[in-house]
């Protein structure tokens, strides 16, 4: 008989995100992509108690109170449902910030599972393969990150 492994509870699911981060030598302080994304590949793997569970990463620019930044935010997303019917969605970021210029103002993506017919492994091969990842892999550095959890 082969043993179901036991599904994390979405409640603890940023104190694991954060352990995850840590264990991988992630330090939010001065962020890199490519731990981060081993942190998060890693994070992905992780089944949680929830109706529905997806990935997202987007790219593109924000416009926050002290002028643009270039961001790539990779999002583990939760649907909640309460007695079979629809409640929330929680969502853990790992946001990275960069300072634009004329190749990051140039970049915009928004890649999510559901793209890849819930295929993680192909979602996460699309990532590591799209423009915006590539750039900034190979060619910038973040200036800072938030990991957090919120509530949609």
């Amino acid at each position: 008989m082969t043993k179901t492994p036991k599904r994390l509870k979405t409640s603890d699911a940023l104190g694991i995100f954060r352990a995850v981060l840590k264990e991988s030598g992630f330090n939010p302080k001065e962020p890199d992509l490519k731990t981060g994304w081993e942190a998060f590949r890693r994070f992905a793997g992780l089944s949680f108690e929830c109706a529905d569970d997806s990935l997202l990463f987007e790219a593109g620019i924000y416009d926050l109170p002290d002028g643009d930044r270039f961001f790539l935010s990779m999002v583990r997303q939760f649907t909640i449902e309460v007695d079979g019917e629809y409640d929330y969605i929680e969502q853990i970021h790992l946001d990275l910030l960069y300072m634009p210029d004329e190749t990051l103002n140039s970049l915009e993506e928004t890649l999510w599972t559901y793209d890849f017919d819930d295929d993680v492994p192909a979602f996460l091969n699309a990532v590591e393969n799209s423009p915006s990842f590539k750039i900034s892999m190979e060619q910038y550095h973040p200036l800072s990150s938030d990991i957090y959890q919120d509530e949609i």
